[in-house]
């Protein structure tokens, strides 16, 4: 299980803002972007957690990455803006379908948690009253991942989501805009 300082607990609590304290965690694929936000929303209480893999693009209008093609294309992350954040920056209850059709609702208030890969990229960055790049070593986020998804999947890891997530850094430089980079090793 991820550590999460009493520091960084103390320093989010601090932050008041009108509304719902919109928190952001970041980090490449296997970082721990999922159980990061599970674990910060459970100690800080009052929370909400919105996944980004909610706003994959349907399988059927997904293009195939390289290095032409802007990172993130097969996420919808104008929906992600149009029915989650704006509401919320304007202190509105933002509703939303997963992509199993369930509907969801995030209230205005206390602490909503946005994790996944691409939220402190330029398209989302400054909808976020805080910011947390969660950092591992490729090689532990690899093998984190193919036990996560199957071994079946270690060709997607190691010619896909490795060199699309080295990209994203690379050319967008998050972990720069961090108010916090939390090591996961």
């Amino acid at each position: 299980m991820i550590e999460i300082p009493q520091k960084l607990i103390e320093e989010i609590s601090s932050r008041k803002v009108k509304g719902a304290l919109i928190i952001a965690i970041d980090g490449c694929g296997g970082a721990g972007k999922s159980t990061t936000a599970t674990v910060l929303a459970s100690k800080l209480g009052d929370s909400q957690i919105v996944h980004i893999d909610d706003f994959y693009k349907p399988k059927e209008k997904r293009i195939e990455i390289n290095e032409q093609t802007p990172v993130h294309s097969n996420f919808e992350f104008e929906r992600l803006k149009e029915q989650v954040l704006e509401p919320l920056r304007h202190h509105s209850a933002a509703s939303y379908q997963t992509p199993e059709g369930k509907s969801l609702t995030v209230q205005p208030s206390g602490y909503v948690v946005v994790e996944g890969l691409g939220t402190l990229g330029k398209d989302l960055k400054d909808y976020f009253d805080y910011k947390i790049w969660v950092d591992s070593p490729e090689d532990i986020r690899r093998q984190r991942g193919i036990e996560r998804d199957s071994k079946e999947w270690t060709r997607i890891w190691d010619y896909e989501y490795l060199p699309q997530d080295a990209r994203y850094v690379r050319e967008q430089a998050p972990q720069s805009v961090a108010d916090w980079i939390l090591q996961n090793n």
